[in-house]
């Protein structure tokens, strides 16, 4: 008998990737989470079920892990089918074009280089591949015309380059530099040039990752 649960008020950010207001107390009856620090609770779902129209994610209770439990009531919620939704999402034929089926949210289209750094992150352990994942959906959700470009090791997002991604095979985790000097609760490793640098090195850093790259310095007109 599957059991099922409810999260309303959800919004989606990136393909498999919401924010919801959870309180931190239901949070904690979703499963013992793995970590707690931070201002966001982190939880995976496999196979959630959105509905965009109501706002509301329903999922099987025994499908959840929490990752991070915060401090507030914002939840980032990622679907465990994140890597075949960001591949079904590349391929960038021609799509229906009456829109999004009733109920779903409109995908984001990733380009070349998008699919190129999703690739690097493949070999990551489950649940770092999903945050990795839903950095570089979030950066191409608030870039939609952009592309990562391939500049060595780095990808840089082009054509404003406001964040360069590397993504670390051995360590398993992302190396980020983001225009700006930005006020973050990650380490910053290093200032130079007008950008700041920082590691995606645990899935409970992601709120704090995403947090920063949305307080990355943009060009006018992007």
């Amino acid at each position: 008998m599957r059991i099922g649960a409810t999260i309303s008020n959800v919004t989606q950010l990136a393909p498999s990737l919401w924010e919801a207001d959870v309180a931190p107390s239901n949070v904690r009856q979703l499963g013992n989470p793995a970590g707690e620090i931070g201002a966001h609770s982190i939880v995976m779902i496999d196979q959630p079920e959105f509905d965009a129209g109501e706002g509301e994610m329903r999922f099987a209770i025994n499908a959840v892990r929490v990752l991070n439990l915060g401090s507030t009531d914002r939840a980032i919620l990622i679907g465990a089918e994140a890597s075949s939704q960001a591949g079904a999402t590349a391929d960038c034929g021609p799509q229906n074009a009456s829109g999004p089926a009733s109920g779903e949210a409109p995908a984001v289209r990733l380009g070349l280089g998008d699919r190129q750094l999703l690739q690097k992150v493949q070999q990551f352990p489950e649940e770092m591949r999903q945050a990795a994942e839903g950095v570089i959906e979030h950066v191409r959700a608030l870039d939609p015309t952009g592309d990562f470009q391939r500049q060595n090791n780095r990808f840089v997002n082009r054509r404003d380059n406001f964040v360069a991604i590397e993504a670390q095979s051995q360590k398993k985790q992302l190396l980020i530099n983001v225009r700006g000097k930005i006020e973050t609760k990650l380490k910053t490793l290093s200032t130079f040039n007008g950008y700041t640098a920082f590691k995606l090195a645990t899935p409970s850093d992601l709120p704090a990752v995403l947090n920063a790259i949305d307080s990355a310095t943009r060009k006018q007109g992007y």
